[in-house]
Formats: structure tokens, C-alpha cells, sequence
């Protein structure tokens, strides 16, 4: 489970990071406080391995999942702000390109609206759906949903 996490927030930070050309100290803080999010990761994977009947496991979790995915939408929505940190300069293509990125930032809150809703929602009743089996699976079809409903 650990894995499969960290390798996706390393394909999406990867992605994010793409178009930017320049940084500054906010967009290197913003990007350690996402590292530091990811390196915590192994911690409430960890307890929810062990003690994955426990709310409190699989609420830390979540949190962590969530502030990370918050933190890589920060990072796209900044580095992009006003083409802060981008490239301003924007050809058909490109246009194409900024409007597949507003769709991922898009996405990418999607992702922490269903870690929350596990907390809030589904650990209460049972631990073990919210962590694996119910709301999570959701994170699956929240890219297909979210693309759909931004295209109409």
C-alpha cells in the first residue's frame, strides 16, 4: 500500500512539475512540506497494517493522504498563478496543455475530498471499509469522474 502511494504522488509531482521553468523559496517550501507529507507516509501505513480496526489508524492516514495531495494542488496552482513560474508565452497546443492541467488540479482535490469523506463519513462506522475497501476505491474513478463532469 505504501508503495503504490508514494509512487503515485511521485508520477503526479512529476507531472506538476513539467511546465514549471523557474522556482522561488515559496514554490522550494511548498515542495519540501509535500516531501515531508510523503516521507511521513510510511508512519499511518504502518498503523493501519497493524491496527487497521482502529479510527484513529486510519484517520491519521487519510489526514496524511490529504494534506499531501493538498499540498501538490498548492504547488500547480502556484507555480501556474499569473504563469508565475511557467512559461507565459502560449501556443494552440500549449493552450490544450493548460487546460489538461486545470483538469489535474481539478483531480488533484478530488483526491483529499475522498480521504476527508472517509474520515468524516465511513471510519465511524468501520475502520477497515474506510481504509481499504469502500471509500478508497473511490480515489479509482474520482480522475474518470471529474474529467466528465468538467467536460460538459
Amino acid at each position: 500500500m505504501s508503495f503504490v502511494g508514494i509512487s503515485t504522488f511521485w508520477m503526479i509531482h512529476h507531472s506538476i512539475f513539467r511546465p514549471i521553468r523557474a522556482y522561488d523559496r515559496v514554490l522550494l517550501y511548498l515542495n519540501f512540506l509535500f516531501l515531508m507529507a510523503v516521507a511521513f507516509l510510511e508512519f499511518p501505513t504502518s498503523l493501519v497494517g497493524h491496527y487497521s480496526e482502529e479510527q484513529v489508524s486510519v484517520v491519521i492516514y487519510a489526514l496524511n493522504a490529504a494534506v499531501a495531495s493538498l499540498l501538490l494542488s498548492a504547488i500547480s496552482w502556484y507555480a501556474a498563478r499569473g504563469h508565475r513560474l511557467v512559461v507565459p508565452e502560449l501556443d494552440e497546443e500549449e493552450e490544450e496543455e493548460e487546460e489538461e492541467e486545470r483538469v489535474r488540479r481539478l483531480q488533484g482535490l478530488a483526491v483529499p475530498v475522498v480521504f476527508l469523506l472517509s474520515i468524516i463519513g465511513i471510519s465511524f462506522l468501520s475502520p477497515m471499509a474506510a481504509a481499504m475497501y469502500s471509500s478508497w476505491l473511490l480515489l479509482s474513478v474520482t480522475d474518470p469522474l471529474v474529467r466528465r463532469l468538467w467536460s460538459r
